[in-house]
């Protein structure tokens, strides 16, 4: 199984899975919402399960793209969407 994860070092690199450099299977962009070169990397690896934390920084269209499964980390509050 291929796992993706998509989230700022600084901020969510003690949430990366154990290993991680050293396992092919595992691939952990380091991601700014300001650029989106990220994407045709994921999108390339075509990961099994993607793990995004601070989705919301993102366009859904973007986020739509990826292939597999994803799961969303909401690290901050949001307002109640109606």
């Amino acid at each position: 199984m291929r796992i993706a994860v998509v989230g700022a070092r600084t901020w969510f690199a003690n949430h990366y899975p154990e290993g991680w450099q050293h396992d092919p299977d595992v691939l952990c962009l380091d991601v700014f919402e300001g650029d989106y070169s990220w994407l045709m990397v994921l999108r390339n690896w075509r990961p099994d399960v993607t793990l995004f934390y601070r989705p919301e920084l993102y366009p859904a269209r973007y986020l739509d793209r990826v292939p597999g499964q994803r799961i969303a980390f909401l690290t901050e509050p949001l307002p109640a969407m109606r």
